[in-house]
Parts: structure tokens; C-alpha cells; sequence
């Protein structure tokens, strides 16, 4: 997530330098899924300081070779009556790919205003470094290193 000044905080559960929620509480993570085919989901709500929230996923080399496509990962994003869907079936199958950045969300500067964007970014082959900004705009594998789940 990115605050109009810039900062940027990780919000996930996978990593120890992640939180699972911004200290205002616009954006909450229900925490690190442990089984097959359940679910994550993340609550974002608009918020006067967020530039924006790029929404990602990460798969640790440690969970072994595989691929999004293959893991059937997607997102969906609800708004209101606004619904976006990346579906599986459009995903990667590299299967050194770690990180998927699906799409971003930008907020607008009036209350409520948000806008998204699919982006689609896969990492480098074998890299687990997450995603970052430059220039206001996400770049994958600039982040840091993903670290191993305990």
C-alpha cells in the first residue's frame, strides 16, 4: 500500500514485515490462508492519506515449483455494484514465478472515489522479492525478499 507521501507499508501475513492492518484501519488483511481452497480476503476503504493499494500474491519457493495458473489463484475485487475478476484461467503458467501482482487500486482525492487498474505483473523467474514503487507506478521484484513462513 502507498501513502500519498510515499511511505509504503506491506499488508499480508506471509512476511515478518508485514502488518495485518495500516495503522487507520483502511486496509485489513484476514490473514494467511493454510489449506486448499479457502480463501483471503483484504478490506480496503477509502482513506484521504492512500495513493494507492496494489494487490498481490505470493507463493514462497519453499511451497515448491508450481504456478498461478496451476494453484487456480484469481482476485476479485467488489466495489459497490462495480465487480472486477482476474480468473484463474488468465494467469501465468511459469512455474518460477512467485509473485503475481494483479492489479492496483487508485484512489482519488474526493471520499470514496477509487478507480482499478489490472495490471497483471508476474516477478522474475526464482525471484521473491515483492513489488515497489518508482515514480508512483508498481515495479515488480524491488520490494523486499519474501521470507520463509513459520
Amino acid at each position: 500500500m502507498r501513502y500519498r507521501d510515499g511511505r509504503l507499508i506491506y499488508v499480508g501475513a506471509a512476511n515478518e514485515d508485514e502488518c495485518i492492518s495500516t495503522p487507520e484501519g483502511a486496509v485489513k488483511h484476514s490473514g494467511d490462508v493454510t489449506e486448499p481452497g479457502e480463501l483471503e480476503h483484504i478490506y480496503i476503504k477509502w482513506h484521504p492519506d492512500i495513493a494507492s493499494v496494489a494487490v498481490s500474491s505470493y507463493s514462497a519457493i519453499e511451497n515448491g515449483t508450481g504456478s498461478f495458473h496451476e494453484y487456480g489463484v484469481f482476485v476479485r475485487i467488489r466495489n459497490g455494484r462495480q465487480i472486477i475478476e482476474i480468473p484463474a484461467s488468465d494467469t501465468s503458467v511459469d512455474d518460477l514465478s512467485y509473485t503475481l501482482c494483479f492489479g492496483e487500486i487508485l484512489f482519488g482525492k474526493s471520499e470514496g472515489s477509487l478507480d482499478v487498474a489490472a495490471l497483471e505483473m508476474y516477478s522474475a523467474p526464482g525471484s521473491e522479492n515483492r513489488i515497489g514503487y518508482i515514480d508512483g507506478r508498481v515495479v515488480m521484484d524491488i520490494g523486499p525478499e519474501g521470507t520463509l513462513k513459520s
